[in-house]
Formats: C-alpha cells, structure tokens, sequence
C-alpha cells in the first residue's frame, strides 16, 4: 500500500506539503472502487461468455424421485396457477416424473392463463392469497381446466 502511495503521490502531486496527503488518499480511494468496478465488468464478461457456451434451456422435468421430496411440494404449490390450467398446458405427466414447458423454445404466453398480475395493481398478499386458492383447487380438483389434473400424478 505505501508503494502505490508513493508513486501517486510522485506521479499526481505538485510536491507541496500541503496536497500530497489529500491527493494520495483522493487517489488510493479512486484506484480502489475503480478495480472493484473493473471486477464486476469482468464477472459479468465471464458470465455472459458462459450463457453462451451453455446453449439454450429446455424444459424442467422433475423424476419420480425428485418429486418425493421435500421441496417439491413447496415449488409446485408457488407455481399452481399454472397447474390449474391442467395438463398439456405448461406441463405434462411423463413415464419418469412431470415435464414442465419452461424451456426457451416453449411460449411465454397461452390464453388459458395464467393472468399475468402488474406489481402496481396487485400485492404479494394478494397473489399468495391467489396461489393458495388455486393450489386448493388442485387438490379438490374444483377447478375450470378442460382436463381433470390427477394430483396423485404431480405429488407421487
């Protein structure tokens, strides 16, 4: 640390008394928050570089075996809204486990839902409330999807 105070103060000083000090510090902050800004460029340099090589992401499935455990449940509950719309929608049941269409060649966007909600018009309790009502429905199976939804098959 003292080198690099000695040579910006060599390098950025008049030599005075008076502002070798001030500017060294000046200086040393500067260098300091520059690198941390160069480190972050080149994090994320690094990250895009291995977005790419990843290529793109196809469908989440969850194994039978995935599916009994204890995050699973938790997960799907969070995402009912889209359960609701019944199978072939956004999921699927497959000879391993459940397909769900989130990968990037699937839509963004069927008209059988789920509403998609504006942060300004809706809350969180909001959507919580939402989500237990919906995640209700797929349990009782007292829901409007054309195809009945086996919540057996989900939940194994």
């Amino acid at each position: 640390m003292f080198s690099q105070v000695k040579q910006i103060s060599k390098t950025t000083s008049n030599q005075s008394t008076d502002n070798i000090v001030t500017n060294a510090i000046k200086r040393l902050h500067y260098e300091e928050d520059s690198k941390h800004e160069d480190t972050i460029a080149v994090q994320e340099s690094e990250i895009e570089k291995l977005a790419k090589v990843t290529g793109p992401f196809t469908n989440t499935c969850f194994t039978i075996e995935i599916m009994k455990s204890a995050s699973y449940q938790p997960h799907i509950e969070r995402i009912s809204d889209y359960l609701v719309c019944g199978p072939g929608v956004w999921w699927k049941t497959t000879n391993d486990g459940v397909e769900f269409f989130d990968g990037d060649f699937e839509d963004d966007y069927r008209d059988v839902g789920p509403t998609m909600h504006h942060f300004r018009s809706s809350s969180l309790v909001d959507i919580d409330a939402l989500l237990l009502e919906q995640w209700e429905q797929c349990i009782t199976g007292e829901y409007s999807a054309s195809s009945s939804i086996n919540i057996d098959l989900i939940l194994k």
